[in-house]
């Protein structure tokens, strides 16, 4: 499939778009016939919305296999001009913290080796943080003796906080940049669902459905359970744990400072959306 096709077929070439907005266009939702749309950013309910689009569209039935949706990633993708002409658009944010821990447990604990690759990435487009190789190589050392599975969470960061992979997959892509716009008619949050819901079947008909239980791969059906050392547990270790039906709860992955610094840092726009918006749904550490 050439970059200027979608599951739809050709779609005109639109010259005039920035990175920026070809980049945040991959990732809309049309929703048919009211013609309302929205951005969806991995690991934001990222699956729950192209589920239920998929099903308000009609193209796959309610209790239909999740699974059926990775063959439809492009298939309700809007050009810009389809975006700014629709009537109402919204999009889902996340407390940047839940959603960073989440990314690990999901593609680093749960998928092995789904991610190795953007993890080792050069990414030489991207500066490198002061520092920031050095802080990286005994990490990789770890990766090529054992994979990921001996990996942890502080690792995680500090190889996303070395600068050049923090762009490299789009499970923990700042979410500013899928924004196609700096203005939707509603922001919600991945915390109050049960809003989103009421106001998405009241303004434009959508309803969402929920197939996390057959895809099971969030933290909500776990056994929550605290360790002053999460941030440091292998993957490895964290991987038994769920598979014992338990996880530790977001808060002890952050019990290190440098750990919280760094995440500041590089999500720190996220971190200033999310509290203007959702201030009461902020992770308290």
């Amino acid at each position: 499939m050439n970059q200027h096709e979608t599951d739809r077929g050709p779609q005109a070439v639109e010259p005039e778009l920035t990175a920026g907005e070809r980049f945040a266009l991959r990732y809309t939702i049309g929703l048919n016939p009211a013609g309302a749309a929205c951005s969806f950013i991995p690991k934001n309910a990222c699956s729950l919305l192209r589920y239920s689009a998929a099903i308000h569209n009609g193209a796959i039935a309610a209790g239909s296999d999740p699974a059926l949706i990775h063959a439809l990633n492009r298939t309700f993708n809007l050009t810009l001009k389809e975006w700014d002409q629709s009537p109402y658009t919204f999009i889902f944010y996340r407390d940047p913290y839940r959603r960073l821990v989440s990314c690990f447990m999901d593609k680093i604990v749960g998928q092995a080796s789904y991610c190795l690759n953007d993890l080792v990435s050069n990414m030489s487009r991207h500066p490198v943080r002061p520092g920031g190789q050095a802080q990286v190589v005994d990490i990789f050392e770890k990766i090529t003796k054992h994979g990921t599975a001996a990996l942890h969470f502080e690792d995680f960061v500090n190889l996303l906080y070395d600068g050049r992979r923090l762009y490299a997959n789009a499970h923990w892509i700042p979410q500013h940049l899928f924004r196609v716009r700096s203005t939707y008619s509603d922001f919600f949050c991945v915390e109050n669902m049960e809003h989103a819901k009421r106001e998405l079947r009241a303004k434009c008909r959508f309803e969402l459905h929920d197939p996390s239980l057959k895809l099971r791969h969030d933290l909500r059906h776990l056994k929550k359970v605290t360790h002053v050392d999460a941030h440091r547990s292998a993957a490895s270790e964290l991987r038994s744990l769920v598979e014992c039906g338990e996880a530790y709860t977001y808060e002890s992955f952050y019990q290190s400072a440098e750990v919280r610094q760094k995440v500041d840092e590089m999500y720190q726009k996220d971190l200033a959306i999310f509290h203007e918006h959702f201030q009461d749904y902020a992770l308290t550490l």
